[in-house]
């Protein structure tokens, strides 16, 4: 078995390190190897996997296989200028 680190893991999934261990809280990342007390890694193959099975080619697609964590689409900005201002 080959392991990942964390921070290559969250570099190749384009991610922070830190959102690797939000979505592992959560239930949704990758299983995690514990190498020492205080180091994670991950095993190349599962991550792999793992990275693939989140990979979709629309939102549309995301949403119809049930993914949660697909970006929401954001409301369109308004605009803050004073009309009353040149």
């Amino acid at each position: 078995m080959e392991v990942i680190t964390r921070r290559n893991a969250a570099a190749a999934a384009k991610v922070s390190q830190r959102t690797l261990d939000r979505l592992h809280v959560a239930g949704l990342g990758p299983p995690r190897i514990q190498i020492t007390e205080r180091r994670v890694g991950y095993d190349t193959a599962v991550f792999e996997r793992w990275l693939a099975s989140r990979t979709f080619a629309s939102r549309a697609a995301a949403l119809a296989a049930g993914a949660t964590t697909a970006a929401a689409p954001q409301p369109p900005r308004k605009n803050k200028r004073r009309k009353d201002c040149g």
